[in-house]
């Protein structure tokens, strides 16, 4: 798994690693919504606002693992 910025990750490398069975969870600084349906067509697991707490990245991280969420 990797959790990036969009500014270090391109959306065309995350195709390469989607393609290499990495699960990519992007931050956003600042959200928009061409960005985020380009990178989910990238091959993107989550694509997450930057300044989110603590509990909601953890969500998505447990999400993508495909584990419960917490106190389940």
């Amino acid at each position: 798994m990797v959790v990036t910025p969009v500014s270090d990750c391109p959306s065309e490398r995350c195709v390469e690693l989607a393609a290499e069975g990495t699960r990519v969870i992007i931050l956003a600084a600042i959200p928009r919504e061409s960005e985020r349906d380009r990178y989910l067509e990238a091959g993107a697991a989550a694509y997450v606002a930057m300044t989110v707490g603590g509990d909601q990245l953890i969500g998505e991280i447990r999400r993508v693992l495909g584990q419960p969420p917490d106190g389940a």
